[in-house]
């Protein structure tokens, strides 16, 4: 519920701070005195339209703060957690208007934007009359209404559940078909893919060995006369390296004789002609085994061709291309398969929408029971309301969608979470008249009647916890009027109501009776209000009962209405 209420330098208020408690708060004064400005500053603070012609005369800016306590508002704490906002019981919100037409937004001391401040009023109250913030008239609300009136919400969870294991399904299937299309359209390319490079055989390191081999082949004749010359110089010719080394080796075996110590350089002599031995015959198997070959020369340059270009085309080297060669089989063994995973996940949602429309359609019967009920209801509050001869409907609509996911009776339906219904509230407010949405109804009264009458059926369910009702009384008296007040009186006993009036009927069934007044101050008018109790109440009540100078009687009957409201 709203605490503390603070105005600063709005409209004629200089500044005004009010405490409000639980039950039923009524604001009377003469008119012009400021009653509405109060419910005008409280739609500012939750999230209305803000205009620099609001900010006093002579201010830079306008503040409006309010403490709300929802301690004990589950429903209230549940969706502006929802919203983001950290609370565990109270909460504060706070709008500053500038004189440029500037607004800021605060929620518990910090900046934040107007569509947040905005989310969260709408939590926290109802304002009905000349205002905004009316949430029965948001067409959108009504199923939400509907369906706490009917106690349906096991059957709201359970449609919400199936629709979102459909959605799930459908979306599985989509992705598969999806994916079945797109393996289609690469199917002949890929298969073409994986032929052209199964086909080539490719080998890691291939490359590398191919060019040495090339580059062999290529120098082929030189190698082989190179190496041909090399045994000759060193075994074959007539003074070769090896006749040499072995005079070298007889010489210095003659001198060891005689110097033993030239034995150490004997062994490396006989080495170096063992060196040279080995190295002649290898000269000579390797000149063997070269072959001017332009055959093979041909071949391995075409296979170079073939592999820089798979190498290129794939990927950038031989393990790249044999990578995307798995790629490629994997693709083409999985589109092999897909046909089978589609089959069955059409036979998952097949069975998902059944189960889904079932679901719906109890709900669809469920909800046009309540729908009846709730219409009865509604139309016997408003004739207590003094609107006798007003009829009321709550309309249900499913509107066909050859693509929708439910199906009933051969024809298909948009659905969501809540189900296929839409929901919208008509009212005929005299008789002969048309059904029109209860969204255009235009007199500011007799909206916060259907209103009251709306909230008093559904006090038990309405998630938020204060409504504000803005001259509700507007052209009603009498029987009427005291039917209003009993109604405000018993819909506050669940719920915080601020209710501007200026018919006693109404003022005397408060909890809390607060008086608007204008006084000058300073060469301007200002507005204040105070709270009225005892005697003060009386002649309030005296005053709104004579419509001027409170006479005699007029106290006495104030009196005696103010003892009768003690008892209801």
């Amino acid at each position: 519920m709203l605490k503390e209420l603070y105005i600063r330098d709005f409209a004629i208020v200089e500044e005004l701070s009010l405490s409000l408690g639980p039950g039923l708060t009524v604001i009377t004064g003469e008119t012009g005195a400021g009653k509405s400005i109060l419910v005008e500053a409280l739609g500012l603070l939750l999230g209305g339209r803000a205009s620099s012609e609001v900010v006093r005369l002579g201010a830079e800016r306008c503040r409006v703060e309010g403490l709300f306590d929802i301690s004990g508002w589950e429903p209230a704490l549940r969706a502006v957690r929802a919203l983001g906002v950290e609370v565990e019981g109270e909460l504060s919100l706070c709008r500053e208007v500038s004189r440029e037409g500037r607004s800021r937004c605060y929620i518990n001391g910090r900046l934040v934007p107007l569509h947040l401040l905005r989310s969260v009023g709408e939590v926290l109250v109802d304002i009905h009359g000349q205002h905004e913030h009316q949430a029965l008239l948001r067409e959108e609300t009504h199923i939400g209404f509907l369906d706490r009136f009917g106690g349906l919400g096991p059957l709201v969870d359970e449609v919400g559940k199936l629709y979102e294991k459909f959605a799930s399904l459908l979306e599985r299937l989509e992705e598969l078909r999806a994916k079945e299309r797109a393996i289609s359209e690469r199917r002949e390319l890929y298969a073409f893919q994986l032929k052209e490079i199964e086909e080539a055989e490719v080998q890691p390191g291939e490359i590398e060995r191919l060019e040495e081999e090339r580059k062999v082949l290529e120098n082929a004749g030189q190698l082989l006369e190179s190496a041909s010359s090399l045994v000759e110089v060193l075994y074959e010719g007539e003074d070769s390296v090896v006749s040499q080394v072995s005079r070298c080796l007889r010489t210095l075996e003659e001198m060891a004789k005689a110097d033993p110590s030239l034995g150490e350089r004997v062994e490396i002599c006989r080495n170096m002609l063992y060196e040279a031995e080995d190295l002649a015959d290898f000269l000579r198997d390797y000149a063997s085994r070269i072959e001017v070959d332009p055959e093979r020369l041909e071949e391995v340059e075409e296979r170079l061709l073939l592999l820089k270009r798979l190498v290129r085309k794939y990927g950038g080297s031989e393990e790249a291309v044999l990578k995307y060669r798995d790629f490629l089989r994997e693709e083409l063994e999985a589109s092999e398969g897909i046909g089978e995973e589609i089959r069955k996940a059409e036979s998952q949602v097949h069975e998902a929408r059944r189960a889904l429309s079932l679901a719906c359609l109890r709900l669809s019967e469920a909800r046009r029971e309540a729908a009846e009920r709730l219409s009865r209801a509604v139309e016997a509050a408003l004739s207590d309301l003094g609107m006798k001869g007003a009829s009321f409907q709550v309309r249900l609509e499913a509107q066909e969608d050859p693509e929708g996911p439910v199906e009933v009776g051969g024809r298909r339906f948009r659905a969501g979470p809540s189900g296929m219904d839409t929901c919208r509230f008509y009212l005929a407010a005299n008789p002969g008249e048309g059904f029109r949405p209860l969204a255009q109804v235009a007199s500011g009264g007799e909206t916060s009647r259907i209103m009251l009458a709306l909230k008093s059926i559904l006090a038990d369910v309405d998630q938020v916890p204060t409504a504000v009702f803005d001259e509700i009384d507007i052209g009603i008296s009498g029987r009427t009027a005291d039917s209003v007040g009993r109604k405000l009186k018993e819909f506050s006993r669940s719920h915080q109501v601020l209710s501007v009036t200026h018919l006693p009927q109404i003022a005397r069934m408060a909890d809390l009776h607060l008086v608007a007044r204008k006084r000058r101050k300073g060469g301007r008018t200002v507005t204040e209000v105070l709270e009225v109790k005892g005697e003060d109440r009386v002649k309030e009540i005296a005053r709104l009962l004579s419509g001027g100078r409170i006479s005699p009687t007029a106290r006495r009957h104030a009196e005696e209405m103010l003892r009768e409201a003690s008892y209801a």
